[in-house]
């Protein structure tokens, strides 16, 4: 009762701080609950895997094209070569996941306010968004663009504005691969949402053009100079020989990545019974293959899974009135709580409230 007395305050603001509020108090509790780990941000080191990133990205900058740097980082090349041809200061470009992030959850008020016309479900699904794995991350390492991905999903699944998705559809593959992987959760979730007035060839029409150039030129490069893909038949081999080693560990990658967040996003397959069994089975097994690719492809399997943030929208947007009233603000306090980690083939770092951090820092 307490708290939806706090919550119908948010009536009172104006639409711009209310948006204000809501980003900042959601930023605010993910770096307070999921701490960056201020002593790993030392850049005359190289041995912390939260600024790993950057030293690779500083060569990046300076010629994008050159290969002494991480493998995966060959072919996200938008923003080195923006930050190349408008000469942007290094620090500058640390900056630029920040930017994302806000503008992320930014996206994810207004989609909610918008569908709902409830403030106080945009505020709780902006909490809830700020307190996975996409945002402490974003957060916590440096050079790391993981948001970017996340947010061209979400506008492929919910914007119908042709023009943004044009320019999403041809500029997110140079951010990463994961975007292009993780398109078939975007149209399943936009599907769901969607399924009376979605017409699938004439959305294919917009984002497709996008994927088959960057699709092409990956493919042509590739062919005739091997050595300048990352994710040709040797790095597939080298990881499905050591599968047996990392897999049994993807479940737990996966739940650190949402924790109570699963729930909307089986809220999200549940809703698919309302759906012929041919179409459900399409969209499943589409679901399935995206989960073993981004996998298989990729180490950080606590990022990687982050593609399925469009179905998880799509989730919370779906549940029932009564379930929201009874249990969203539960399960927004609830996932502060509850501990996060980052998990990939190697790693295994359980993410530390503010104040355990500073300690650190300072101790």
């Amino acid at each position: 009762m307490l708290a939806n007395l706090h919550l119908n305050r948010l009536y009172n603001l104006s639409l711009v701080k209310f948006y204000i509020v809501v980003l900042s108090i959601s930023l605010l509790c993910s770096v307070f609950f999921f701490a960056p780990s201020f002593v790993a941000w030392d850049l005359t080191q190289s041995d912390h895997f939260e600024t790993a990133r950057t030293f690779s990205l500083r060569s990046q900058i300076e010629d994008p094209f050159r290969r002494d740097i991480e493998p995966s980082l060959y072919w996200r090349l938008l923003i080195p070569l923006i930050a190349y041809v408008a000469q942007l200061p290094f620090i500058v470009i640390l900056f630029v996941p920040l930017i994302g992030l806000m503008l992320h959850l930014y996206v994810v008020c207004s989609l909610v306010l918008k569908f709902t016309g409830r403030r106080e479900d945009a505020f709780y699904a902006t909490m809830l968004t700020s307190s996975f794995a996409s945002t402490w991350i974003t957060t916590g390492f440096l050079g790391i663009f993981i948001i970017f991905p996340v947010l061209a999903l979400t506008l492929i699944a919910f914007l119908k504005d042709k023009r943004v998705l044009y320019l999403v559809a041809f500029l997110a593959p140079w951010m990463s691969e994961y975007y292009v992987l993780g398109i078939p959760v975007a149209l399943c979730a936009r599907y769901i949402l969607f399924r009376d007035e979605m017409n699938l060839p004439e959305i294919l029409k917009v984002i497709a053009p996008g994927v088959l150039v960057y699709g092409l030129i990956r493919c042509i490069v590739t062919a005739l100079y091997p050595e300048y893909d990352a994710n040709g038949w040797k790095f597939l081999y080298s990881c499905l020989r050591n599968t047996v080693w990392y897999l049994p560990y993807a479940p737990l990658a996966w739940w650190f990545a949402y924790r109570l967040g699963w729930i909307y996003l089986w809220k999200a397959m549940a809703s698919l019974g309302s759906i012929s069994v041919r179409t459900r089975v399409v969209m499943i097994c589409a679901m399935i293959a995206t989960l073993t690719a981004v996998t298989l492809l990729g180490s950080a399997m606590t990022a990687n899974v982050m593609v399925f943030f469009p179905l998880f929208l799509t989730g919370f947007l779906v549940s029932p009135r009564a379930f929201q009233e009874r249990y969203l603000g539960l399960i927004v306090v609830l996932n502060f709580i509850i501990p996060a980690a980052y998990v990939d083939f190697v790693k295994f770092k359980i993410k530390s409230p503010l104040l355990i951090e500073l300690g650190r820092l300072l101790f």
